[in-house]
């Protein structure tokens, strides 16, 4: 009788845990609604420049935003060009806010990518956030590159080949970790998902780093990079690179980059670029350093909106 009930209570206790680790691994519906599609003005034409241009293709941690945030978001796609000289390469950022991998293909900035990028350019790729969702945004993490319509499938038909059949470098991110308010960097925060609502769940930032080695692709490792860098950190502390919809501490946006938050992630882009690729390196501009919170700045025009 004893074994019996010790074995029910062995079992109890995985079946907690499981249950536990599975729900640790779905989005919950708060950080569902706030990584929205955004309406995002079109980028049509770029202009006519000379020499290499770097092109950003992702979802809202690449792009740019407008917002009336007390500490307003910013994608770290907005901060490459702090570290890269102007007189040998171009930053065109195209990414938009609520993307996913799928999605982007029907948007005027992927006819954009499309038909300007060419030989000498290179192409930073973020996606993630959006591909591991419910809905018409979601693609499956676990297909391999040949597998029509899969994660890595996408990335790879889309993006990846197409930058390397014009000559161009493409460079795939794994996405950034969602901000934990317990600093528990497990499951969706690190984008690792359970099944949900009939999608099956996946380890995103595995397949990016697969395909990278199966296409000898460049890799930067930012969910590894954010995730050893918040664990080391208070909750109060990561707080200070994220934006803050308006001045109570507990309207912290645990998804976006603030202007310092982005400006940490480009760094650890283009840094992680310079030692990997000695073209690359050549962009980078001498001297720079990883930047201090104290650019960090409110927003002058922040009005608290209406009730």
């Amino acid at each position: 009788m004893k074994k019996t009930v010790l074995a029910i209570s062995v079992l109890f206790v995985f079946a907690a845990f499981f249950a536990n680790a599975q729900k640790a691994s779905r989005l919950d519906s708060a950080t569902i609604a706030n990584e929205k599609v955004e309406k995002v003005v079109p980028i049509s034409e770029i202009p006519n420049v000379e020499g290499p241009r770097l092109f950003v293709v992702g979802d809202s941690t690449l792009s740019a935003f407008s917002d009336n945030y007390f500490y307003p978001r910013y994608g770290y796609g907005t901060r490459l060009s702090d570290y890269l000289d102007s007189s040998k390469i171009t930053v065109f950022n195209l990414a938009m806010s609520g993307r996913s991998s799928k999605s982007f293909l029907t948007e005027k900035n992927y006819k954009t990518l499309t038909d300007n990028i060419r030989e000498g350019d290179y192409l930073i790729i973020g996606f993630g956030h959006n591909d591991e969702k419910p809905g018409s945004r979601y693609a499956d993490a676990n297909g391999s590159k040949e597998t029509e319509g899969s994660f890595k499938n996408i990335l790879y038909e889309n993006y990846v080949k197409l930058a390397k059949d014009r000559g161009a470098v493409p460079v795939l991110c794994t996405p950034v970790v969602r901000r934990s308010e317990s600093s528990n960097y497990t499951g969706a925060a690190v984008h690792i998902t359970a099944d949900d609502e009939g999608f099956k769940g996946g380890n995103y930032p595995q397949a990016i780093i697969d395909l990278g080695a199966e296409t000898s692709t460049l890799v930067v490792d930012l969910t590894k990079i954010t995730k050893e860098r918040y664990s080391k950190l208070s909750a109060k502390e990561t707080a200070k690179f994220h934006a803050q919809k308006m001045k109570e501490s507990d309207t912290i946006d645990n998804t976006h980059l603030n202007y310092y938050g982005a400006a940490v992630v480009a760094y650890d882009v283009v840094t992680s670029l310079r030692e990997q690729d000695k073209g690359f390196a050549a962009f980078v501009r001498d001297g720079i350093s990883m930047p201090s919170e104290k650019i960090l700045k409110k927003n002058r025009k922040y009005a608290r909106p209406p009730k």
